[in-house]
């Protein structure tokens, strides 16, 4: 009889204990919030501005015409491959536009040259291949799209990515160079690349004075080395991208004083998403300190559309 009781007693117990176990899991809070990768710059290539695709004939002059408008025009018998060789047949082409603050802020792709900040014009991503190879043009590749906040100071800037993965804007010292057509009021961009084409941004140096820094503080980042922050100015066409420097702070590049904007940290810990935002009027030696909320991709995506 003892002994019998002894197996009720084990059967309830573990039964109380796989109950339990599954209450836990089910009780889950952040149960369907969870995301598939574990670095945080992910949920931006994932849900940046999607690639549009075109076939042209290498030995035809040939316009495309992105969904956003944007019009880019090859030259014909432009493209060589990686030995310089001259191509014919079919060519893909690959675009990005990103026409908005919104699109660049969402493809990580924000307007700082080396610690200076940019205005921008308009960034684009141009990519020719045939069965796979990247192909070079030796012409020029003429790109026209309407913007109304193109100025006629506006440089090409190609974009490179010279530590820690931080991407930040080149300009070109080519022939590159940006007019305006006055009788049908387009802007039109003219930019010759000697190499293949990548990504493009059409901006100019923010020289706005008297400038300072920002640095943004947390008392929960969920965790600080796979944590991005960005600066989201509401009023010019530009957003700024806070590193973390060797102290372990995030301290801004110096930007223009009295401007108003959003403060926008994202970060990733055990594959759940985070995110702080704190709207901000800049002032001398700033400081403004987020907290961290669990979100989703949706919903992340939603919040810097709202921007």
């Amino acid at each position: 009889m003892k002994k019998l009781l002894k197996i009720c007693l084990g059967i309830i117990v573990i039964s109380a204990m796989c109950i339990g176990c599954k209450k836990d899991k089910n009780d889950d809070p952040d149960k369907g919030k969870y995301v598939s990768y574990e670095n945080v710059r992910t949920f931006f290539s994932n849900n940046g501005e999607q690639s549009q695709s075109f076939k042209i004939s290498a030995a035809q002059t040939q316009t495309i015409t992105g969904k956003k408008g944007t019009k880019i025009t090859f030259m014909a018998n432009s493209f060589v491959n990686a030995s310089g060789q001259a191509v014919t047949g079919d060519i893909d082409i690959e675009l990005k536009e990103l026409l908005d603050k919104h699109d660049i802020l969402l493809s990580d792709k924000p307007t700082v040259s080396y610690g200076r900040l940019l205005e921008t014009g308009g960034v684009f991503y141009i990519k020719a291949t045939q069965n796979g190879q990247r192909l070079k043009s030796v012409n020029p590749v003429k790109i026209s799209y309407n913007y109304t906040n193109l100025q006629n100071d506006m440089q090409v800037f190609s974009l490179a990515y010279p530590t820690d993965s931080v991407p930040t804007w080149t300009l070109r010292n080519d022939s590159s160079l940006v007019t305006t057509d006055s009788l049908t009021y387009n802007m039109w961009l003219y930019p010759t690349f000697p190499d293949s084409i990548g990504w493009i941004n059409c901006d100019r140096f923010y020289n706005v004075s008297p400038r300072t820094n920002i640095e943004v503080t947390s008392n929960d980042f969920p965790d600080i080395n796979n944590t991005v922050i960005y600066i989201y100015f509401k009023t010019i066409n530009s957003i700024d991208c806070i590193g973390k420097d060797n102290n372990n702070k995030f301290i801004s590049m110096p930007v223009p004083e009295n401007y108003n904007v959003t403060i926008l940290a994202v970060s990733i810990k055990d594959k759940l998403l985070y995110y702080a935002k704190q709207d901000l009027t800049i002032t001398t030696n700033a400081k403004v300190d987020v907290t961290f909320q669990v979100t989703t991709e949706d919903e992340l995506k939603n919040i810097i559309k709202n921007l």
